[in-house]
């Protein structure tokens, strides 16, 4: 479980992989969301069928305050900390 960033270039990007392939385990980017409880709420009604075919759905959500700066200038930059969760 990597926090997102995997790296902040190519070159650490394929160490941080190959690192992962050669130890036998896998490597997922952190996006906490996914484990969320009203995330989970939604992926279970759609599974059984509470609802009907979806066309769109449009979620907004913010965190409750900002990331320390340390952290922000830690991952690369708030584009790279942020962008992650829209491209």
């Amino acid at each position: 479980f990597c926090e997102k960033p995997i790296a902040t270039d190519l070159k650490e990007t394929v160490e941080a992989i190959n690192a992962c392939n050669a130890a036998g385990v896998k490597l997922m980017t952190a996006l906490q969301r996914r484990f969320d409880p009203n995330f989970k709420r939604v992926k279970q009604a759609l599974d059984q069928g509470e609802v009907g075919g979806v066309v769109q759905v449009k979620l907004c959500s913010r965190d409750p305050a900002p990331p320390p700066f340390e952290y922000v200038q830690g991952g690369g930059g708030l584009f790279k900390d942020m962008a992650v969760h829209d491209l």
